[in-house]
């Protein structure tokens, strides 16, 4: 189904509506903290990357060494206590409840199910 001119218009000033919530902001400004941090930067790349190594190898039948595993817990505790990394994810979790209700708010609005209808 082609997008009409009109509909395109409202779905990006409904994107920057959005994005000025203040607590989109908020998360958007802890994410460009840590970002402009390069150590902080790091440290969640590494965490990130150690993460998806684990959970794929994992789903691979993989076994993971318990040296594999205390080198994962205490890079994920460095990223637990850390000043950036815990406000961007406060924020974000913060964040990802605004879009939920949002979501639903728009769902009822339209007398759709969004999630449903991507599906199927």
């Amino acid at each position: 189904m082609p997008l009409t001119d009109d509909l395109v218009q409202a779905a990006r000033r409904s994107g920057e509506a959005i994005r000025a919530n203040r607590t989109i902001e908020r998360y958007l400004q802890a994410d460009a903290a840590l970002q402009a941090d390069p150590e902080s930067r790091d440290l969640d790349q590494r965490f990130q990357a150690m993460y998806d190594n684990l959970v794929a190898r994992q789903r691979a039948g993989d076994s993971i060494s318990q040296d594999e595993l205390d080198v994962f817990y205490t890079l994920q505790a460095q990223v637990r206590d850390h000043p950036l990394l815990q406000d961007r994810s406060r924020k974000l979790t913060v964040a990802k409840g605004y879009l939920q209700h949002l979501g639903a708010d728009l769902n009822q609005k339209l007398d759709l199910d969004y999630v449903t209808l991507v599906l199927s």
